[in-house]
């Protein structure tokens, strides 16, 4: 099974998140697009100067990222030791957990960690 559409949502006020609009994974890896839902485009903003409130897909301009300011909010590498250094959250992704790993006996010991809390 595929997933590949997304809902992006606002949550400013997070007692009222609002419906921005749909994002898909453009095929042969170009990267993720963006489409307005209707009541955003009526009473909602752009969210970057290349993303106008239009009733159009738009698609990323180079491959393997996403369109404006989506791109811009997805977590990489450098967001994951931000989180880390000033939330200091108890769960860290899959990714950044296994860069922390040094031994054989450390990957039990995390994945035995990641698994019981993720149940």
């Amino acid at each position: 099974m595929k997933f590949n559409d997304l809902y992006l949502w606002y949550v400013g006020e997070p007692q009222t998140p609002r419906y921005v609009g749909e994002l898909h994974l453009v095929d042969a890896g170009k990267g993720v697009s963006l489409k307005y839902g209707q009541e955003w485009l009526k009473h909602g903003f752009m969210l970057s100067g290349d993303l106008p409130l239009v009733d159009i897909e738009f698609f990323p301009p180079i491959k393997n990222t996403a369109v404006g300011a989506v791109d811009d909010a997805r977590p990489d590498r450098w967001g994951e030791l931000v989180i880390q250094y000033v939330d200091k959250p108890e769960r860290l992704s899959w990714e950044f957990q296994l860069q922390r790993v040094n031994t054989y006996h450390d990957l039990e010991v995390h994945c035995h960690d990641l698994m019981t809390l993720s149940c």
